[in-house]
């Protein structure tokens, strides 16, 4: 079961830095390791507030849902078969969906003209702030799935790297490795 776990952790972890990549966001550091796995990577939603636009700025804020989703879209891409339950955007608590959650929140207050929170958000949204989430939350969840599915192979390619060596800190190297994983599709006629 230990490889499983790590296999099951690695490609989690890659699909976060892959679509971070994928999107323009610089990758600081990918770690797969059972005690405390993550990608560091800067929040697109970060300086948001700052873009001229509503659009641009809601922009900013998918990207940061995208990353934070990706790795669960990863990990249904890996298992196919296994069912997978459907997590309340609202309510669960591990940090890829409060993470994803925040995101949302903001997109969801920029969609409707209310002002967006800065910092912490203590979320408790009404019927219909909660129905406007899902609706945004599931949109991008499906669009995860199609950006996991499009990049499986640099995917893999970062997952197998994990497996081996648990972490990666080196931007470069990460690009190296979507760069042939891209490549070998390329190369034998898929896409």
């Amino acid at each position: 079961m230990i490889g499983k776990e790590r296999r099951v952790r690695a490609v989690h972890e890659a699909g976060h830095a892959v679509i971070a990549r994928k999107l323009g966001l610089a990758v600081n550091h990918v770690d797969a390791r059972a005690d405390y796995p993550n990608v560091v990577h800067p929040s697109a939603g970060f300086d948001a507030a700052n873009l001229p636009d509503v659009a641009m700025q809601i922009a900013e804020y998918e990207k940061d849902a995208l990353v934070a989703l990706a790795g669960f879209e990863a990990n249904r891409r890996q298992f196919p078969d296994r069912q997978v339950p459907t997590l309340d955007i609202i309510t669960e608590p591990m940090a890829d969906y409060q993470n994803a959650r925040n995101a949302i929140f903001r997109i969801t207050c920029l969609m409707s003209g209310q002002p967006v929170p800065q910092g912490a958000i203590a979320m408790r949204p009404d019927q219909t702030l909660q129905n406007s989430m899902n609706e945004v939350y599931f949109r991008l969840l499906h669009q995860a799935a199609t950006l996991v599915e499009r990049h499986w192979s640099a995917i893999e390619r970062v997952a197998k790297h994990l497996e081996r060596h648990s972490k990666l800190s080196n931007q470069g190297v990460l690009d190296e490795l979507i760069s042939r994983g891209e490549r070998y599709i390329q190369d034998n006629g898929n896409s």
